[in-house]
């Protein structure tokens, strides 16, 4: 570690390992008191080849005037990605944060894209893209509003009939066993 001057630390690592990982503290004197910085989280990963992922999060069932979508990037560096959402082929604005998956020396940094839109936006929608951007290369991932609420409705209609026909199933096999038993009796 080198202190530059009366206020600045700087500490190099050369050719850092994943065994570098870890929390590295300023220290510094200051009239015979040890003055100990906040710190500051290194964690180094494998120098593989990067292939971000895609995750989208969005409501089965809109119960209110707004929407929020999520477009969550798994492998890829927060700084080197960059997210637009595209609906019906018109590019919209969004925000976007980076964080960790967890607050160890494992973690795994992450960028979530996020936009909101109105329940009318959301029904009407053809189809809600989530576009990133990496060196160089497009990925996404695509859905269309209509046929998760086709599929919610069409999961709740069977959900439903399935209750239905174990409702009747239970009652027939109940007055067939009643039946039986008063035979018997």
């Amino acid at each position: 570690m080198k202190q530059t001057d009366t206020k600045v630390c700087t500490l190099t690592i050369s050719k850092a390992t994943l065994q570098d990982s870890g929390m590295y503290h300023c220290t510094g004197l200051y009239n015979k008191i040890v003055l100990v910085g906040n710190g500051t989280r290194v964690i180094v990963t494998d120098p593989g080849p990067l292939s971000p992922s895609i995750i989208m999060y969005y409501p089965l069932d809109v119960s209110g005037p707004i929407v929020l979508l999520q477009c969550l990037v798994m492998g890829a560096v927060p700084s080197q990605v960059e997210i637009i959402w595209i609906i019906d082929h018109s590019e919209r604005s969004g925000w976007t944060e980076s964080s960790w998956t967890e607050n160890s020396d494992s973690a795994l940094e992450h960028t979530r894209a996020h936009i909101t839109l109105s329940e009318d936006e959301w029904t009407e929608a053809a189809q809600i893209e989530c576009l990133v951007m990496f060196d160089g290369t497009n990925i996404s991932k695509s859905l269309v509003p209509g046929d998760i609420r086709l599929l919610f409705s069409c999961s709740w209609s069977a959900g439903m009939w399935l209750l239905y026909l174990g409702i009747g199933f239970f009652t027939i096999t109940a007055a067939i066993t009643v039946a039986v038993c008063l035979c018997r009796g």
